[in-house]
C-alpha cells in the first residue's frame, strides 16, 4: 500500500515600507527550491532528463508546491503537497527544508513574519511546525508539536 504525506502551510513576510521589493519574488524561490512536479518523476513523467536539481522535499509523484503573493500587508508563500511513497523516515526532510527558511538571511528589507506548516502522514502522525526564531534557546528556528 503507498503512503502519502500531505503538506499544508503559509508564511508571512514583512517588510520596510522604505524598501524597494524588487527581486523577493527570486530571492523567495531560491530559499524554497525549484518546484519538482509529476512531469519530472512521475510514473509517465515526460521530463525526467531536465529535472530541476532541487532541495525542495519530494515524493515519487513530485514535491511540495508553493506559491507566493503579495496581499496589501506584505508577502506570502501558501505551501501545499501530496507526497506519495514519503512517510515518518522522510519527514526529517520537511524539517529541515522549513528550518533552512525560518532560518535564512534574505538580502532585502523582508523577514518572517510568522510562519505555520501542517503535515499529514497516512497512517503515521501528524506534525504542526510554527515559527519559533525568536526563542535563542531554539536554534531550529521553529517548534515541532505532534498532534
Amino acid at each position: 500500500m503507498s503512503q502519502c504525506t500531505h503538506v499544508n502551510g503559509n508564511i508571512r513576510f514583512d517588510y520596510m515600507p522604505f524598501g524597494e521589493d524588487k527581486g523577493f519574488e527570486d530571492e523567495i524561490k531560491r530559499v524554497l527550491g525549484e518546484k519538482v512536479d509529476y512531469d519530472h518523476v512521475g510514473l509517465f513523467g515526460k521530463d525526467h532528463q531536465n529535472r530541476p536539481d532541487s532541495h525542495i522535499p519530494r515524493g515519487s509523484e513530485g514535491g511540495i508546491d508553493y506559491y507566493v503573493y503579495k496581499s496589501s500587508r506584505g508577502y506570502n508563500v501558501g505551501i501545499d503537497g501530496d507526497l506519495r511513497d514519503f512517510g515518518l523516515d522522510e519527514v526529517q526532510d520537511i524539517f529541515d527544508w522549513f528550518g533552512k527558511i525560518m532560518n535564512y538571511q534574505f538580502e532585502s528589507f523582508f523577514h518572517v513574519r510568522e510562519a505555520a506548516l501542517y503535515i499529514d502522514i497516512e497512517y503515521g502522525k501528524d506534525f504542526l511546525l510554527i515559527d519559533d526564531r525568536y526563542n535563542e534557546e531554539n536554534k531550529k528556528g521553529y517548534k515541532v508539536h505532534e498532534v
